[in-house]
């Protein structure tokens, strides 16, 4: 029996514990990971930790770029972080429909 599953994110694999891939992880600083390095759980427990500045924020792909370490924002890295915000308020979304 499989303990693990293989989840696909925009092109990258990641590995998670059985039923794991939608569960929020802490989000680790290192900055010798690409950004597309980064699962979009961990994106998002980053983005959950500092949610009422980023709520507020004009630009909350480019701050969260800045709180994961990221000083350069390509469009590619924009273009991820967006697709992982999208994410985040999808599964925030769900969980309150799980708590009602």
């Amino acid at each position: 029996m499989t303990r693990i599953d293989i989840h696909e994110e925009d092109g990258v694999e990641f590995a998670w514990s059985k039923g794991g891939h939608s569960n929020r992880v802490p989000f680790q600083t290192d900055l010798t990971r690409s950004i597309r390095d980064i699962s979009r759980a961990e994106i998002a427990s980053l983005y959950d930790a500092n949610a009422e500045a980023l709520d507020e924020s004009e630009d909350p792909a480019r701050d969260l770029s800045r709180l994961a370490g990221i000083n350069r924002l390509t469009a590619d890295s924009r273009s991820y972080l967006e697709t992982c915000i999208e994410w985040r308020r999808g599964t925030a979304l769900m969980a309150g429909a799980d708590a009602s």
